[in-house]
């Protein structure tokens, strides 16, 4: 309680008074003959500086006090659900807790649950709510709140989804992107508590509502050379041995896999001189059947059709940024083609991808030049001829990438330079191993996969391919790029990568690292199996032993008659 103090004139004792109280500038109790003013019950939020002031009736002289900082520290926290296990599933006990932190070890704080809104636990000491072998009905938003002497704070809501056998279950496609005539797998991935039982779950897959792929102990529908018809939606089902139960994903679109084009110049060169000509072709690893449409754009802007373009005596307004594209194709990457008026030009290719032979050509049209040239990179000397204006790098490789220059004399004169920046493509992607299931059983039949993607301006490369275990070679290199193990057992685990080798220029490179488990199987499942086989033994022997019974009887008849 906050009151506000002040002493009369003795001359003026009879004088009425008034009186008005403030937080933080603005009015909390307006003026009042009540000099006292509650906070009742007090809130953290109620802290701040305090003033009052007194007034007069009749003659209205008002007074405003001092500032009092008050401080209300608080008595206990916010409460936070909390829920043992986080992840449940029908059978299981639940516990929901309603924590809070107390400044006093004798703080007696009371507790109520609520599910949806509706109170479930009455109010009590214990600040635990247990619910025994959950159903899926018990799935809903649960709160709780804390009190003690009117003072009340709730928790946020928090959903509790009993989730069935199942939880998480996902579909991934790898390559993230498919693309036409590189393999792709599609994954079915359930995450579990690891202290569940997930013996006995199979898999099935679907596209557009067709059945794809049976119900089997595979998690992975793997296609090795899909084509634009293997677009849609796939659908993944999963459910145990002994239960009709059964969660199917939500539908996943797997985006079509059509090539993209690129464009190649004629001749080779990125950079010619004014008046020269050059002719630009739209390119497509698969073309379709039919007549074909292309479009061509420079700096965005569409500027012609068909799959060739000519330039005929460049002029300026021809240098810009070329892509092209066909009727049912993405656009291609940008290639740059400079036209230049300079005294000398240093020709290099539009694109250079690794393992391509590369020259670079110091070209003056100038009457006078010289007819050699010298040759830098990043500032070192390459080569330095009288008679020669060509450089010939060899097999190129990431480390080729620079800056180069060249410089050429005209008329006797100081050299004339002219630069290029040389950046070295990709052959082909990062190799990425996968497998048809991480976890898999002794016996089982296993496919280990090495996917890359050649660039399609380069794919008629020959790629071959080796698979690699702790470190160690498994088998000689290969044009195939799937390892299959037949019977796996365990000693088979282990960490696997993949090698990817351009066999014409030596390009290597060299996969993530993916762990393969083989596991033994489970005793109950070992006990299961002989118990199979045994009610198997059984059934045959009566089988048998009827036949047998048949037999003499149909031979003791024949003999009497």
């Amino acid at each position: 309680m906050l009151t506000c103090s002040t002493s009369l004139s003795p001359a003026r004792a009879t004088t009425e008074l008034q009186f008005a109280f403030y937080k933080d500038g603005r009015t909390v109790q307006d003026f009042t003959f009540n000099r006292t003013f509650q906070l009742s019950p007090a809130q953290v939020e109620d802290s701040g500086d305090y003033t009052c002031e007194a007034r007069t009736l009749i003659t209205t002289v008002r007074k405003m006090s001092g500032k009092l900082e008050v401080f209300i520290s608080e008595l206990f926290s916010s409460p936070e659900i909390k829920v043992t296990p986080h992840t449940v599933t029908p059978g299981e006990n639940l516990s929901i807790k309603c924590s809070t932190v107390s400044k006093s070890d004798t703080t007696k704080l009371r507790f109520r649950f609520y599910k949806d809104n509706v109170l479930v636990q009455n109010e009590n000491l214990s600040n635990n709510y247990y619910v025994k072998s959950v159903q899926l009905k018990d799935s809903g938003n649960y709160s709780c709140d804390a009190r003690i002497n009117g003072t009340v704070k709730t928790s946020r809501e928090i959903r509790i989804e009993v989730q069935g056998q199942f939880s998480d279950l996902t579909l991934s496609v790898i390559p993230f992107k498919p693309e036409e005539g590189t393999a792709m797998t599609i994954i079915c991935s359930l995450k579990t508590d690891s202290n569940r039982n997930n013996t006995g779950m199979t898999f099935a897959f679907h596209k557009n509502g067709h059945v794809v792929q049976e119900f089997g102990s595979n998690n992975t529908y793997h296609i090795s050379s899909p084509t634009p018809k293997d677009s849609g939606n796939y659908t993944c089902d999963v459910k145990t041995q002994f239960s009709a139960t059964r969660k199917t994903t939500k539908h996943v679109k797997v985006q079509g896999v059509t090539a993209r084009p690129w464009v190649s110049f004629q001749p080779d060169v990125a950079k010619i001189v004014f008046g020269e000509s050059i002719a630009l072709t739209c390119n497509m690893a698969s073309p379709e059947q039919g007549k074909q449409t292309y479009t061509w754009y420079r700096d965005n802007k569409r500027i012609s059709s068909g799959q060739r373009l000519y330039i005929n005596a460049a002029l300026g307004a021809n240098s810009g940024d070329y892509q092209c594209q066909t009727g049912t194709s993405e656009r291609s990457e940008a290639v740059r083609l400079e036209v230049t008026e300079g005294y000398v030009t240093l020709q290099t290719p539009p694109t250079v991808y690794e393992g391509d032979s590369l020259i670079l050509r110091c070209h003056s049209p100038v009457f006078g030049a010289s007819s050699g040239a010298a040759f830098y990179k990043d500032g070192t000397a390459l080569k330095s001829s009288s008679s020669d204006s060509s450089l010939s790098l060899g097999t190129v490789y990431k480390n080729t990438s620079g800056t180069y220059r060249c410089s050429k004399s005209i008329f006797n004169a100081r050299p004339v330079t002219d630069k290029a920046f040389i950046s070295v493509k990709d052959l082909f992607s990062k190799p990425h191993i996968q497998v048809s299931s991480n976890e898999t059983r002794v016996g089982a039949n296993v496919t280990v996969t090495c996917s890359s993607t050649l660039t399609p301006a380069r794919r008629s490369t020959e790629l071959r391919f080796v698979f690699n275990k702790d470190g160690r070679s498994m088998q000689d290199i290969q044009p195939s790029n799937e390892l299959h193990i037949r019977g796996a057992w365990v000693e088979q685990s282990g960490y696997y990568t993949c090698e990817v080798e351009a066999v014409a220029s030596r390009i290597k490179k060299i996969s993530n690292t993916l762990y393969i488990q083989i596991k033994e199987f489970q005793q109950n499942e070992v006990h299961l199996d002989y118990t199979l086989q045994n009610a198997i033994r059984l059934t045959l022997s009566v089988f048998l032993s009827v036949l047998c019974l048949c037999f003499v009887c149909n031979h003791l008849k024949r003999e009497n008659t």
